[in-house]
Parts: structure tokens; C-alpha cells; sequence
């Protein structure tokens, strides 16, 4: 979804992207176009920049990161292509817009590659990268509004993690690590209010809440309820 509430742009598997505009009044998409990234690509991640500008899809076949600039009418351009080491799915922008972050599959690290606000492109090349507790899966990220460099991390297994984001660095730190009550924590998400953290378990059936500490964003699990296989959240704010 773009910031503005404008415009909704879908990635497809068969390596493009749709474009929607929506109608402010009903919600009613109208569709723009279907942009072509490569027709040997099977992307599979999408991420918007903060600002709107830039859109990030992560592509498997080949291992490849692909950056399109979001045109004044939502329409996209297609800027920026490097090929990567591995299978990267869900990609991740910090607040700020000032990093990308992403993993690759099981492998137990973490990535950021500073952005050019004005091209959206990575500054140098390779950035910095954190080690963490094995991964099962991707690692998996959730930002606390209230904290800009606070963020949180599963591994696809039965750990939560707490870390920071140094914002001139792109230097990361763990701070913290919860146990988790099942095995396949995937889904997170920080509530907009920054004070509580939702973590789905797709094996264990269980959506875990956390709370935040307003402070430093320290976790203590608080509650929990049984949901079949839970794998994302959104948030209604009416």
C-alpha cells in the first residue's frame, strides 16, 4: 500500500507487479498497469519505502534485489538491479527509510544496506550484517513505532529477539531474547501505539502478546490466544 492510501501495487509470481488506484470514497481499486520486472523472474518480496518513492522486491529465480521508482501517478520505473548470494523472501525498510534490512534463507544472519534518499539506492556495497540465533526460515522483522531504532526478530523457530539499529551506522545489536511458547513463531507485529508485540505461531496455532517497555522496548509475554495457523497481521485504525 502507498503512504498516500493512493495506490496499491501487488506482486505477482509471474515476475510483475499490478498497480491499483483506489478510489478514496468506496476503496474500489481501478487497475493501472502491470509492470514487467523480467520475464524469467519469480520475485518474491515486496517492500514500500516510507516515503513512497521506491519499491523493493526481492526475486529468487534469479537470486536478485530490484528497486522501481513509484511515479507521481503510481506508475513504476524500473531503476536498479544487483544480483544476490542467496534466497532472500521478506524484505525490510527501517522507519527512517534510511535502511534496507533482509535475510537469507536459514542462514543465521542479518543484513542492512544503507539507501540514497534521493535515488533509493544502496550507498555502498555489502553492508552490515548480524549474526543471530538460528533461523529455521527468513528472519522475520517488526519495527516499534514509538522507538525508531527498536526492532524485533523471529527465526521461524522458538525465539524472539529484541535488537537495535544504530541510524548513522546501520550497526545492529541483540539485546534481548524471549523463548517463545511453540516452535514456528513467523508472523510479527507491533500494535501502533509501540506497547505490545503479536507473534503468530503457524505449527502451535497461537497468537503471543507481548508487552513493550515505553523505555528501551523490552519484551514480558502477557497473554495469548489460539488461532489456526496465524501468518500476518493488520492493523484497523478507524
Amino acid at each position: 500500500m502507498h503512504p498516500s492510501g493512493r495506490y496499491l501495487h501487488v506482486l505477482r509470481s509471474t515476475g510483475r507487479i499490478r498497480t491499483f488506484a483506489l478510489n478514496p470514497s468506496t476503496g474500489e481499486p481501478a487497475m493501472l498497469e502491470d509492470f514487467l520486472i523480467d520475464p524469467a523472474a519469480s520475485p518474491a518480496g515486496l517492500v514500500m519505502h516510507p516515503s513512497g518513492r521506491f519499491i523493493y522486491v526481492s526475486d529468487n529465480t534469479p537470486q536478485a534485489l530490484w528497486i522501481c521508482e513509484v511515479l507521481a501517478d503510481g506508475r513504476l520505473s524500473l531503476v536498479y538491479m544487483a544480483s544476490q548470494s542467496g534466497d532472500t523472501e521478506p524484505l525490510f525498510v527501517d522507519p527512517s527509510g534510511k535502511f534496507l534490512l533482509f535475510s537469507f534463507l536459514q542462514h543465521p544472519a542479518l543484513t542492512s544496506i544503507e539507501l540514497s534518499p534521493t535515488t533509493g539506492m544502496p550507498t555502498v556495497p555489502g553492508g552490515a550484517t548480524l549474526g543471530v540465533p538460528s533461523t529455521m526460515d527468513y528472519v522475520r522483522l517488526a519495527f516499534n513505532p514509538g522507538l525508531q531504532d527498536c526492532f524485533y526478530a523471529s527465526y521461524g523457530n522458538d525465539a524472539i529477539s529484541r535488537g537495535r539499529l544504530d541510524l548513522a551506522t546501520g550497526g545492529m545489536r541483540l539485546l534481548q531474547t524471549v523463548q517463545s511458547l511453540g516452535a514456528s513463531v513467523e508472523a510479527l507485529a507491533v500494535d501502533p501505539t509501540g506497547k505490545f508485540l503479536y507473534a503468530g505461531d503457524l505449527f502451535l496455532g497461537r497468537v503471543q502478546v507481548f508487552s513493550c517497555d515505553p523505555g528501551d522496548g523490552n519484551l514480558t509475554l502477557i497473554d495469548g490466544v489460539d488461532t489456526p495457523r496465524p501468518a500476518a497481521f493488520a492493523f484497523a485504525t478507524p
